[in-house]
């Protein structure tokens, strides 16, 4: 059973594995429409609420996919459950060959992601080890959506507060609308950041901003975002699924072993600048180097033409 979603004005992505050349159609204004359709989630227990089935929707169309936290009557927040089984929904999508980036976003217009459902707070806190069980969960969501191999993107509009601003630090590249805002609120409510989201924070905006943020639990609006380095660009909100797709659309169009590579690369150096624990610091490179995506684009070079890469 499928449920009908969103139509997109902007880029086709229609290529598959052997017909790469279509991947990238790129953009004629007022012409092209990607549709997609948000597919119910079905790696879940047998025995599960029914109603659980549309909490995250994903959608796939040639080399993209999204993800759609839908809550939109509680601002897209994330339950337990949600949390629970965020990290299956992206290993399923995970193991799509064809699959070059991923786009995040809440359902509706009003929000990307307003955090943990605070409604289901009290219940965690009552034990250490329901507390626990909490930490490991949060964690374990987020840390899925930062180990996912393929570019990400947060398509951001309204607020992304809490575990949401979380996990849109967690993707590659963030877009945010002009009502779009950024916020960590755990101080005003009585708890820290955990420590990995904590280093991406960090890694961003440098500690002084970082600090700031977490200490007040203040909100950061859409240009600072962008100016601190919390976003990569704001866009006009009838403009950010548009631009979205373009974007996505110049990722998928290029090397996808060189994309895995570059984002295997960076991750590292933030983590470990030094690289001392990088066992062999040009195996991706080389094995990059010798493939025949990389033949096809010296190839396309030399040829004055667009290249057709495979993941090969």
């Amino acid at each position: 059973m499928q449920e009908r979603g969103q139509r997109f004005e902007g880029q086709g992505f229609k290529g598959t594995r052997d017909n790469p050349k279509n991947c990238w159609t790129g953009i004629i204004p007022g012409a092209i429409i990607l549709s997609w359709r948000l597919r119910k989630i079905r790696n879940t227990d047998p025995g599960r609420n029914p109603l659980e089935q549309n909490l995250i929707l994903t959608s796939q169309t040639g080399h993209l996919a999204f993800v759609v936290f839908n809550r939109p009557e509680k601002r897209n927040s994330l339950n337990f459950r949600m949390l629970e089984i965020l990290p299956g929904i992206l290993r399923e999508l995970g193991k799509n060959t064809d699959l070059r980036v991923i786009v995040f976003r809440g359902s509706g217009d009003s929000a990307f992601c307003a955090g943990g459902d605070i409604t289901e707070f009290k219940k965690h806190a009552e034990s250490r080890e329901n507390a626990e069980k909490w930490h490991e969960i949060l964690v374990g969501a987020i840390e899925s959506v930062y180990r996912l191999e393929v570019p990400t993107i947060a398509m951001v509009h309204g607020p992304a507060a809490g575990a949401g601003c979380e996990i849109a630090m967690a993707c590659d590249i963030r877009l945010v609308a002009p009502d779009g805002r950024f916020g960590i609120t755990g101080s005003r409510l009585g708890f820290p950041i955990p420590f990995r989201n904590a280093v991406r924070l960090v890694s961003l905006v440098g500690p002084a901003h970082a600090k700031k943020m977490l200490y007040t639990g203040e909100f950061i609006p859409a240009e600072e975002a962008c100016r601190i380095g919390l976003a990569a660009a704001m866009v006009n909100k009838e403009d950010l699924e548009k631009r979205t797709l373009e974007l996505a659309g110049e990722i998928a169009a290029n090397a996808p072993l060189a994309q895995r590579a570059i984002k295997r690369t960076i991750d590292r150096v933030v983590q470990d600048p030094s690289l001392c624990s990088v066992e062999d610091p040009s195996r991706w490179f080389v094995e990059a180097f010798l493939s025949r995506d990389l033949q096809e684009g010296v190839n396309a070079f030399l040829e004055k033409r667009k290249p057709a890469f495979r993941g090969e």
